[in-house]
């Protein structure tokens, strides 16, 4: 919760500074400038944010594979999700994490079952490093892809499986060489039922 920390602080800072340059506290205009004024520094601040992920995007190469697992995108990775889990208010009750190993990469086998399912795993398994098992699709995805690529994702091809071995066996590799968690969703489709 570092990031919204800081974009809290700062917020509250530009608030406090807009106000004492109107007009201080000496008036009622305080009471409508420290709010104005905090969130309108929230929003340049979320603004600046997305144009760092926007530029950091460019750096990723995607006509390359991905040998190395990018601790700066995985960090970026979760404060960012950790900023949208304060912002967006979400709540999520987890059950069973004392059995899972404490020192040992991970083999992660979930359901599909929302577009959030990633951004969820991510945050609740921070230690593991995970990097999944993704659709070719999700490479062609706006900020997305190359994110996903910088931390080891893999895209498999699901319409050819001589393609879909290839990435089964790199994800074996990745476990071997201990260099990240892999996490699957072997529907491979968004299902409620």
């Amino acid at each position: 919760f570092m990031l919204i920390g800081i974009m809290t602080l700062l917020s509250a800072a530009a608030a406090a500074g807009l106000t004492l340059g109107c007009n201080g506290f000496a008036g009622f205009g305080w009471l409508w400038q420290l709010p104005v004024g905090f969130f309108g520094a929230f929003l340049a601040q979320l603004i600046l944010l997305f144009l760092v992920l926007v530029i950091m995007a460019q750096f990723v190469k995607m006509d390359e594979v991905q040998e190395k697992d990018n601790k700066f995108f995985r960090f970026t990775i979760h404060q960012v999700i950790s900023l949208l889990v304060v912002l967006l208010g979400i709540k999520i009750d987890t059950k069973g994490f004392e059995k899972m190993p404490a020192d040992k990469r991970v083999f992660l086998v979930c359901n599909h079952l929302n577009d959030v399912d990633p951004p969820v795993l991510l945050h609740f398994f921070k230690k593991y490093e995970l990097a999944f098992i993704s659709k070719r699709e999700n490479d062609k995805k706006f900020l997305i892809g190359p994110f996903l690529r910088a931390i080891l994702c893999q895209p498999i091809n699901r319409e050819n499986d001589r393609e879909a071995l290839k990435t089964i066996l790199k994800c074996i590799q990745i476990l071997k060489e201990d260099k990240a968690s892999i996490a699957v969703f072997p529907e491979g489709y968004i299902h409620k039922d």
